[in-house]
């Protein structure tokens, strides 16, 4: 891949990765209630939904995208009522004492936290099929389209981390700074309320 082919294709992956998805609103949704550590484990399980779909892509499963084409509502819809139930649960949860700042997360939350992260970037098939339509473009089609699917992956997956990162960090930051019980509560609300919009937003989702 030629270097003014690979900065066009970064550039792009930033614009898109920067864009508020449904993975990222989770992802600040979960670190403002439970902190940094925490939503890095739902951050990295939506980076490995992301890694899964590029390996998809790079084997060319086309059966895969088959499906996800044919079934992209039922698949869509399955990640909306998971974005909504998991914000309806926040909102019922509202209230309780976080912990400590620097805490470490318990570590069967932070295994389910990883796997909400990879189920709802999972549940997003429009991603799988804006990859399917878009790597291709950057192909250079006189070298092997292995080692360049492998370079975009990375970069891929490489920028979902950081840019995700950043949204989780400073949720965290806001989150610290809300420490009275009555910030709590309003705290866990607005969490709550951003994965039901995650989920409003999936919902409008089109192919």
């Amino acid at each position: 891949m030629a270097l003014d082919t690979f900065l066009t294709f970064f550039a792009a992956a930033v614009v898109l990765m920067l864009i508020p998805g449904p993975s990222v609103m989770l992802a600040v949704g979960v670190s403002l209630t439970h902190g940094f550590r925490t939503g890095m484990a739902n951050v990295v399980g939506a980076c490995g939904a992301v890694a899964g779909q590029v390996v998809i892509l790079a084997l060319g499963l086309t059966p895969v995208l088959l499906f996800a084409a044919q079934w992209f509502d039922l698949i869509r819809w399955a990640g909306v009522v998971y974005l909504i139930y998991l914000g309806l649960v926040q909102w019922r949860r509202a209230g309780a004492a976080p912990p400590l700042p620097d805490a470490p997360p318990d570590r069967r939350h932070a295994r389910r936290t990883f796997w909400h992260g990879f189920a709802v970037s999972a549940l997003n098939p429009k991603s799988l099929l804006f990859f399917a339509a878009i790597l291709p473009q950057f192909l250079d089609p006189s070298r092997p389209p292995a080692a360049q699917l492998v370079i975009m992956g990375v970069t891929l997956v490489a920028t979902a981390l950081v840019t995700t990162t950043l949204w989780a960090y400073f949720a965290d930051r806001a989150r610290i700074l809300l420490r009275t019980p009555t910030a709590w509560l309003w705290r866990d609300r607005l969490s709550g309320t951003i994965m039901i919009a995650a989920g409003a937003a999936l919902a409008a989702a089109r192919r």
